[in-house]
């Protein structure tokens, strides 16, 4: 892949009820990730992708990043339990059918913020998800994922996440794990590439609190 080449973001959001004990930093700290991927000069879509045991919401599914909806508090309303196996999922059939008659297709990258584990999928286990992820992977899609106060590196990697795509954040600083997003995604868009096995984050990226 070369620079320039269109790249897709799926952001994978949790919305749960945990997460409303930083309610207005979350919404903060979204709207300054999309602000600062907008004016890089390289073609980018987004898709946002919020999820909570009520709903898996899509929202502005496929749209130029100058036109993704900045989050308020009457958008994004942490609430219930985390289905995220079922969201994962969600958003990638989501991202299958903005694909379909795309030509050339864009580079992929399925972005996972979270704050809890699993604990309300209905639909899809933890082994169907490694199976739909790792899939994906080799069709040159890119995973991350970044969760709060846990090994993210083992969760990630139960659901077929290279363990170099995995860091943690603490919980009470999203602005903080969303610096270190940006960063990394800036990177992955200028290179325009899909190497699942690359890594996503540098090493002090991965860090829990690492230095902005």
């Amino acid at each position: 892949m070369t620079i320039g080449t269109p790249t897709h973001i799926n952001f994978i959001l949790d919305e749960t009820g945990s997460m409303g004990s930083v309610w207005d930093a979350t919404i903060s700290a979204f709207n300054e990730y999309v602000e600062g991927l907008r004016g890089d000069g390289n073609p980018v879509t987004f898709t946002l992708t919020k999820f909570n045991s009520e709903r898996v919401e899509i929202v502005d599914a496929g749209v130029g990043i100058s036109d993704v909806s900045p989050l308020t508090r009457e958008t994004y309303r942490p609430a219930a339990n985390t289905p995220l196996y079922d969201a994962i999922a969600g958003s990638i059939r989501s991202t299958e059918r903005y694909l379909e008659g795309l030509d050339p297709k864009p580079a992929v990258v399925c972005d996972i913020f979270t704050d809890g584990f699993e604990n309300a999928s209905r639909e899809y286990t933890r082994e169907m998800i490694f199976d739909l992820i790792t899939s994906k992977q080799a069709e040159g899609w890119t995973f991350a994922y970044m969760g709060a106060d846990q090994d993210a590196w083992t969760v990630g990697r139960a659901i077929g996440i290279p363990g170099e795509n995995t860091a943690s954040y603490a919980q009470r600083d999203p602005g903080e794990a969303m610096n270190r997003k940006l960063g990394a995604m800036k990177r992955r868009v200028r290179r325009g590439t899909t190497i699942a096995s690359e890594g996503f984050y540098t090493d002090e990226e991965r860090k829990t609190g690492s230095p902005r």
